[in-house]
This record gives structure tokens, sequence and C-alpha cells, in this order.
């Protein structure tokens, strides 16, 4: 018998997209520097425990000031000494449309973590 408890109803849940477990992010862009018309890519590598394979492309805001092109993700599993680890990486092709200095969409996931019982947003809004 195994005893399977529903995911909490709360506000936080309005944002919840299905993923469960334990989770962290990474974003990366391939350059600081470009000119208008010129992509840069944005990588958000989602990684943890938990049903990440199946997670689906995190929202990306329409914006005026970028040109947002999605490229498909990317999934790969590794074991360390006491769990299996697997990490999602999603891409993104963003191409400015106005010069000058920009800020990036922001990009967010939120996740309930199954063992601290509560859910949890990650974002990039670190990025500028």
């Amino acid at each position: 018998m195994i005893d399977v408890q529903p995911v909490p109803e709360t506000e936080a849940s309005t944002t919840f997209d299905g993923a469960v477990g334990s989770l962290e992010i990474e974003p990366t862009l391939d350059r600081l520097t470009t000119t208008t018309g010129e992509p840069v890519q944005l990588r958000l590598t989602v990684r943890g425990n938990g049903n990440i394979e199946q997670l689906p492309a995190p929202d990306m805001p329409a914006s005026d000031i970028w040109r947002i092109y999605n490229n498909p993700g990317t999934y790969g599993a590794y074991e360390t000494e006491d769990e299996l680890v697997g990490e999602k990486t999603f891409e993104w092709l963003l191409t400015p449309l106005v010069s000058g200095q920009q800020t990036l969409p922001t990009i967010a996931i939120t996740y309930f973590d199954p063992a601290a019982q509560v859910f949890q947003t990650l974002s990039t809004s670190s990025l500028v």
C-alpha cells in the first residue's frame, strides 16, 4: 500500500505547473553585449530530484523590447552517491529590438517541495 497525498490548494498553486520535488535553477547567457537585431541565447537549467523530465517549458513573458524564439528543451540524468538527479535545460533566443541597456524578461518556476510541504518559486530576476 502507498499513501498518496494530494498537493495542497493555496494561492501559490495558481502558478504551479506540476513540478514536484526539490529543484534549483541556473540561468545563463551566452554573452552580455550584443547589437540590435543580433540574438543572445538564454539557457535555464532546472536541476534536482522529482518529476523534472515532465516539466513543460516555463512561460516567457511577452515583451516589446525582445523578439523571443523558443527552442526545444533537453533532459538528462545522473547519479550521485545517494540519489538520481534530473536536469532539464530550456533555451530561448532573445533578439533585442531596442538599443541601450535592457532588462531580460523574468522566468519563474513554482514547484511543490514534498519534504518541506510548501510551494517554492524560483526566478531569473537576477539577470539584467
